[in-house]
């Protein structure tokens, strides 16, 4: 976590704020756990709505890679696609498609 926030920080491309650092841990904690997936969804972050979903898709174009069906439905995936409330109360947006752009692919967090 504390090298994704460094490394965005000195890029000087994102403003810091509390809903980007959200975004930074649940990547994070996508990378550590789901590395498949993090990979996978740094080429094709609209596909974190699958794992939203908790469905494969049926269009052959847009179907996961076999290696990631089981992982379709698994709760904590679930958590980080959808959103969830923390111990303390707290309201934990969902991992976006945007965030995964700007933590993966370099984009801008806000014009």
């Amino acid at each position: 976590f504390g090298v994704y926030v460094n490394l965005i920080r000195t890029s000087g491309m994102v403003v810091m704020d509390e809903l980007f650092l959200n975004q930074v841990a649940l990547w994070t904690v996508l990378e550590v756990r789901f590395p498949r997936v993090a990979e996978y969804l740094s080429t094709k972050p609209s596909k974190i709505t699958c794992f939203a979903k908790g469905e494969l898709l049926m269009n052959e174009d847009d179907q996961l890679p076999n290696m990631l069906h089981d992982l379709i439905g698994n709760r904590v995936l679930m958590k980080i696609a959808t959103g969830f409330v923390n111990n303390t109360g707290e309201k934990i947006p969902a991992l976006s498609e945007h965030a995964i752009n700007v933590i993966a692919n370099g984009e801008k967090w806000k014009e």
